[in-house]
């Protein structure tokens, strides 16, 4: 939102509960794909004259410290955070996460699914369900073999060998399997066979393929979309596009 010391607040701020949020600020410490958010974000939407009415003090106290501060250029922080239709100290609840990405995966290539709708860093990228019942199998369509591979061919290596994503080229490029195409039998077996993943910790990505619940989750996404290629060749050729891009250092 443009400035951390007002929208994460560190810990003693007071603020009353309703007005904090959950943050993930990185993917680096995460080891499994369902995962909390741990860090506390401020959100509010109430105005100060509310907040007085509600003898939200914490609240109130929380803005006015930020009211007559200064950016690095000397301009007020109500002019520098202005936004239409949204209060200066505003971050807006429609932008909270279900599914998250790093913009720069390394080695682990997964999406990561947070137990409860949060807010993200900038520098990962959101994915929001328009339907709250189907994160499960969006989360799991975005992690088969199929899913890390569209990922893996819309980015190339920084020259750090991490994948170079951002937003924009997400929304524009990335393509997932139809969750159209499924019956409720079909939903059903592929959130049965994804479980096994969800209940161990993720691995690099040549490792990963190599495990036995997981080369039985991609043979059933393959089955069920009547996808009619060899899985081998499927991994072989997504682990050679990464491997490319591993070896694309400075």
């Amino acid at each position: 939102r443009g400035w951390n010391k007002l929208f994460l607040p560190a810990s003693g701020h007071n603020i009353e509960s309703q007005y904090i949020k959950p943050i993930l600020k990185n993917t680096r410490n995460l080891k499994q794909l369902v995962c909390n958010a741990p860090d506390s974000a401020f959100c509010c939407d109430v105005s100060t004259e509310e907040l007085k009415r509600l003898g939200h003090t914490g609240t109130l106290h929380w803005i006015n410290k930020f009211k007559n501060a200064t950016n690095g250029k000397g301009k007020p922080l109500p002019e520098v955070l202005s936004r239409p239709h949204e209060r200066w100290y505003e971050m807006s609840a429609n932008t909270l996460a279900d599914i998250v990405i790093s913009m720069n995966p390394d080695k682990k290539l997964c999406f990561f699914r947070l137990k409860d709708r949060s807010f993200v860093d900038q520098r990962l990228v959101r994915f929001t369900a328009k339907f709250k019942h189907d994160i499960g199998i969006y989360h799991a369509l975005l992690n088969s073999v199929i899913g890390m591979f569209l990922l893996e061919a819309i980015g190339f290596g920084r020259g750090l060998g991490a994948l170079d994503l951002n937003t924009t080229k997400i929304s524009e490029t990335m393509h997932m399997l139809n969750i159209d195409l499924l019956d409720e039998n079909d939903r059903n077996e592929v959130i049965s066979s994804f479980l096994p993943l969800l209940n161990r910790d993720i691995m690099n990505l040549n490792d990963e393929l190599m495990q036995s619940d997981r080369i039985e989750f991609d043979k059933k996404i393959l089955k069920i979309f009547k996808i009619d290629l060899n899985i081998e060749v499927i991994y072989d050729s997504l682990i050679k596009l990464h491997n490319i891009r591993l070896t694309a250092r400075d």
